[in-house]
């Protein structure tokens, strides 16, 4: 075994990426900053109060998916998190609640092969259609939803 040559390594990293997560943190600032976060959040948590807590940690769970359809897992958490926190407290949900919904619902990448980048290599490898990821992905992001 040998050592990773410098260049080598930052022949690895993917500047798509980088410049995903890097603006999504810019997003994410301006979107907590500018208090974008605390409407969203009172407009979700009055939509959904008639369901309780159960419906606006339902409603986070389906918004970071759908999120997650077009953003990188790393850049839906930056955007959500604020929207997040702004819901705990409208609600008076723990906090750790709603980043929990957050962490898992960004972990439901699996509804298009851009979603991820191992969905794409299996798509490519696979022979796969690009609807193939939403109908077995909708079952399981379901299942989990449910689960959670």
């Amino acid at each position: 075994m040998g050592w990773l040559s410098l260049n080598s390594a930052v022949q690895a990293i993917k500047i798509r990426t980088v410049l995903t997560i890097v603006g999504a943190l810019g997003i994410g600032g301006a979107v907590s900053s500018t208090h974008v976060a605390a409407v969203l959040a009172t407009g979700l948590c009055n939509l959904m109060a008639p369901f309780g807590v159960p419906g606006v940690l339902t409603a986070l769970y389906v918004a970071t998916v759908a999120l997650g359809v077009v953003f990188h897992a790393t850049a839906v958490v930056v955007l959500m998190f604020p929207v997040c926190v702004s819901s705990a407290h409208e609600m008076e949900i723990e906090l750790h609640q709603t980043l929990a919904i957050l962490m898992i619902g960004a972990g439901c990448q699996m509804l298009t092969p851009v979603s991820y980048q191992t969905n794409l290599m299996a798509f490519s490898a696979g022979n796969y259609q690009f609807t193939d990821f939403a109908k077995l992905g909708s079952g399981v992001i379901v299942a989990i939803g449910a689960v959670t």
